[in-house]
């Protein structure tokens, strides 16, 4: 699992946000469901927090990253 952290856009609520996949694929932004604001809501990602470092990996840096190992 990925740790990315997000932020709604609205409220401005950072959360942790567990998935299996690559959120840079859809951009920088998501839509979600925000527990602050009762309705859903565009989330901006902000980046993930790498499994081996825990270091926070800023969403430009993590485009790039995807495209290092081709």
């Amino acid at each position: 699992m990925t740790r990315w952290i997000i932020k709604c856009t609205r409220c401005g609520v950072e959360k942790q946000f567990n998935v299996a996949f690559d959120l840079t694929i859809y951009g920088s932004s998501i839509w979600l469901y925000c527990k602050n604001c009762k309705a859903n809501t565009e989330h901006k990602v902000l980046g993930f927090i790498d499994d081996d470092t825990e270091r926070f990996i800023h969403f430009d840096e993590a485009v790039t990253i995807k495209f290092r190992s081709v």
